[in-house]
Formats: structure tokens, C-alpha cells, sequence
């Protein structure tokens, strides 16, 4: 990510807008690739620090804005400032978002996340143009974030979380729920329409060998690492699981994208505090 954050400040900086990659192999559209979050506020920081410090202070504004979503949401779900503030600790030194702090792509992404069902809660208890208005701008800030998957299941929750925790029940919570859903859907074009676009052109668009559809590094024995964190290794040399490599059929991979030590008994004990 460095050398791409430096160019895209580099360019932003000179008041040019980097939407092709002309280093990578022939060149490659930015925008249409969404890693690079090209369309994401934080470019703006990129522009103004100097190389290096622009990155560092993306990925740190990233763990104060999961932290503040995290806050809002748990506002307004109904808890008080102690719990919010838990559940704030809880959700921005999780395991994905720390796992993250070097693959700021799902980072920036997780980041949003809270914002969304923050505003979504909002909105499906009072309605009201302003309450959707911030729908639409979570989802926005959530789908420049870069990463299309995370995103995707965040806008499949959007419209059943919204039905669920109206108040209203009826066509009340069902027209608030599709309103929810679409306004997120329709704020999110800008960024993930250029990436559909783009896909049937990318290795992305090819079926998955038999190897690649047996590899699934969560096996629901890894949720007892949740506990006892890194359970399941061999060993202090060994970075990943065994049960990493049992499904892999070997040792393909160096570690697992979350590391589970990230999470372990000490965020068990905040959520449980939080929950109280």
C-alpha cells in the first residue's frame, strides 16, 4: 500500500485526479480497482503530510473513526456513555481492525462499518429525511473504503437490521427498511459500479479451481481461540494454524489475515462488561 498511497498524495497534491496506474504492468484503472480507496476522504490527508506520515496518519484515523462509529452505534442502540465507550475499545483493538493496520484496504472498510448500522439504527427508530441522509453517507464512506465483500454484506444487513429494531413493526418498519437499503445502495454507486465494470476484465471473472474452493481458514474450531488465543498453532515458528494447512493441504500460508492474539479473553472481558 505505501508506494500506491504515496503516488495517489503525489498526484492529489498537484491537483490531479489518479484514476489510472500507469506503473502497474501496462497500466490498471485506480477507481475501477477500489483497493486503493482512490475516492476515500483520507486521500486528502495524503496530499497534505508528507510521504510516510500521510499513511500513518490514514491507518490511525481509521481506528479513531471504528472506534467513534462503534461509540455512536452503541448510543444508539440505548447504552450509556461507559458501555459506548466499551464497546468503542471492544470493536477499534479487535482482532480484524489490528490484523488490519497493514492491509489498510479492509481497515478503512471495517472503519465505516458502525457508522452504517449506527445510522441505520437511527433511522429505523424516528425516520426523517436527515436520519436517512446519514444512511446514505455511511454507505458512501463504506464503499470507498476499498474493499467490495465487506461492503456487500454490510448493505445485505442494512435493510434486515433496519426491519428488526423499528419500533413501528407494519409498513412502517418495512418502508423505512427499503428506504434504508436503497438510499445506501444508491450512495454506494459511485464507488463500487466502476469495480463491477471492471471485473469481467480481471482474473477475478475465472472459476475457482477445486484447491481454491477448499480453502476456508475459518473453521468454527478457530472460535476457540477467542479464549485461548493462538489455540490451534503448532508452534511459536509456526505463524499459521494447523488446521490453516489441513485445509490448504499444505503450508500455503505465512499467517492467517486475522491473527487470533489480537483478540483473545482481554476483548471477551470488554464486550461482557459492555453488555452489562
Amino acid at each position: 500500500h505505501a508506494p500506491m498511497k504515496r503516488w495517489i498524495g503525489e498526484e492529489v497534491r498537484h491537483l490531479r485526479f489518479p484514476q489510472w496506474n500507469p506503473y502497474a504492468g501496462l497500466g490498471t484503472p485506480v477507481v475501477a480497482n477500489a483497493t486503493d480507496a482512490v475516492q476515500h476522504p483520507f486521500v486528502l490527508v495524503l496530499a497534505a503530510l508528507p510521504p510516510g506520515l500521510g499513511l500513518r496518519a490514514w491507518i490511525l484515523l481509521s481506528f479513531a473513526l471504528a472506534a467513534g462509529g462503534a461509540f455512536a452505534w452503541a448510543r444508539a442502540a440505548g447504552r450509556a456513555g461507559a458501555g459506548a465507550a466499551i464497546a468503542a475499545l471492544a470493536f477499534a483493538l479487535s482482532g480484524p481492525l489490528v490484523s488490519s493496520s497493514d492491509n489498510v484496504t479492509y481497515l478503512t472498510t471495517y472503519a465505516a462499518l458502525p457508522w452504517l448500522l449506527a445510522a441505520s439504527h437511527l433511522h429505523a427508530e424516528r425516520g426523517g429525511a436527515l436520519r436517512l441522509l446519514a444512511v446514505a453517507g455511511a454507505a458512501a464512506l463504506c464503499a470507498a473504503g476499498g474493499d467490495p465483500q465487506a461492503w456487500a454484506v454490510a448493505m445485505a444487513l442494512v435493510p434486515a437490521y433496519t426491519l428488526v429494531v423499528s419500533p413501528r413493526g407494519g409498513r412502517v418498519a418495512l418502508r423505512r427498511a427499503l428506504a434504508a437499503g436503497a438510499v445506501a445502495a444508491a450512495a454506494s454507486a459511485p464507488f463500487v459500479l466502476p469495480v463491477l465494470a471492471w471485473l469481467p476484465h480481471t482474473t477475478r471473472a475465472a472459476a475457482l479451481t477445486g484447491a481454491e474452493r477448499a480453502l476456508w481458514n475459518l473453521h468454527p474450531r478457530r472460535l476457540l481461540e477467542l479464549v485461548v488465543p493462538d489455540l490451534l498453532r503448532d508452534g511459536p515458528p509456526d505463524a499459521a494454524p494447523v488446521v490453516f494447512n489441513a485445509y490448504a493441504g499444505g503450508p500455503v500460508f505465512e499467517a492467517p489475515w486475522f491473527l487470533s492474539v489480537y483478540v483473545g479473553a482481554a476483548v471477551v472481558a470488554l464486550a461482557a462488561v459492555g453488555a452489562t
